[in-house]
């Protein structure tokens, strides 16, 4: 165990009696501004009955889905196949609700990026016979284009999972591993002082979010007044990555992060067209961010000829009557989104375009 590692139950702020019920809003509030690499000790514990509920999410492995349908169930005259985050679970929920002839099948994680969704997608590549299948894109989590887990892009609420990062080349997508594919594999490289090293080293280079001021367990974990200027310091580190990739309040369609974010959506598609199902890329527009994912990936599904929706065009960010304190749809936002988005999978299918 690293220096300055605390086990549970030695002084400090202490994790939830019961690790595996979410903390209180007390105890979130004692672990503002405390290091990724404290409050990831804190989250997967020893073991699992020691861990918090967010460290299980979002992990490839084992396969998600095993509890989602993989075929028609008796009634439905379709299945689609959802694959995002909260976001499109909700949607989906609303879309079974709205039409009862309609099955879901969800797989996702916590304000998963887009990455994360093409990885859980292609994971799931032939496991089911779903006539649609849906690539979830949430306006806030396209920065995590640039990262390979959800820690250092989430400073006050880091969830450990794992996931690839892809990249556009000159001859297509390309792709790095992972170094844990797995609670377990990441908990074994954790407790372990070479392997946590090794880790940390991944992230150093693959994650662009990371840096060892807001990363690293040390002495400001101890200061009130520490981890208060550490957490204001962090929204400066959050914009500075953000300016690599958004300006002006768009996106820069010539940065790494969005080039990668179009070479997913198309090879999306083009998997999706030769597997025989349906593509229809979810745009999911949040904080006030208008259209400007539709401005940077319809012309990609136009040419490709498949299914583009835009939640801004339903319920635009401009109204935040259309949200919840948390920032997610309201039950009737997602009401309207789901008829919406019924009335659009009833469509006939159009002509294949040649992507060009």
């Amino acid at each position: 165990m690293p220096r300055g590692a605390r086990r549970r139950g030695q002084p400090g702020v202490p994790a939830p009696r019961r690790p595996q019920a979410a903390p209180s809003a007390l105890q979130a509030y004692f672990q503002y501004g405390r290091s990724i690499e404290d409050k990831l000790d804190r989250a997967i514990g020893e073991s699992d009955d020691q861990a918090a509920p967010i460290a299980f999410a979002g992990w490839p492995d084992p396969q998600p889905g095993e509890d989602q349908p993989k075929e028609r169930p008796p009634g439905a005259d379709l299945l689609v196949a959802f694959y995002g985050m909260s976001f499109s679970n909700q949607m989906a929920e609303a879309l079974k609700a709205a039409e009862p002839k309609v099955a879901v099948r969800k797989i996702g994680g916590p304000a998963a990026p887009p990455n994360h969704v093409m990885e859980m997608y292609e994971i799931d590549r032939g496991r089911h016979d779903a006539d649609v299948v849906v690539f979830t894109v949430l306006d806030s989590s396209v920065g995590g284009v640039l990262t390979i887990d959800g820690a250092c892009r989430n400073f006050e609420a880091p969830q450990p999972f794992m996931y690839r990062r892809y990249f556009a080349t000159p001859e297509g997508l390309d792709a790095h591993e992972p170094p844990a594919r797995s609670l377990a594999e990441f908990r074994e490289a954790w407790l372990d002082p070479e392997g946590r090293a090794r880790l940390i080293d991944e992230l150093l280079k693959w994650d662009l979010y990371y840096s060892p001021f807001y990363f690293r367990k040390n002495f400001l974990d101890e200061s009130s007044l520490a981890r208060m200027i550490r957490r204001a310091l962090f929204r400066s580190h959050k914009q500075t990555i953000t300016g690599l990739y958004e300006e002006d309040g768009r996106f820069l369609e010539d940065s790494e992060a969005i080039r990668a974010l179009k070479g997913m959506v198309g090879r999306f598609i083009d998997q999706a067209r030769a597997d025989g199902k349906r593509p229809l890329v979810l745009m999911v527009q949040d904080q006030a961010s208008g259209s400007r994912l539709q401005d940077v990936l319809g012309p990609i599904v136009e040419a490709r000829g498949a299914l583009a929706f835009n939640t801004n065009a339903i319920c635009p960010t401009s109204n935040r009557l259309n949200f919840v304190a948390d920032g997610h749809f309201t039950p009737a936002a997602n009401e309207k989104l789901a008829e919406a988005l019924a009335e659009l999978l009833r469509r006939p299918p159009l002509a294949t375009a040649d992507p060009g």
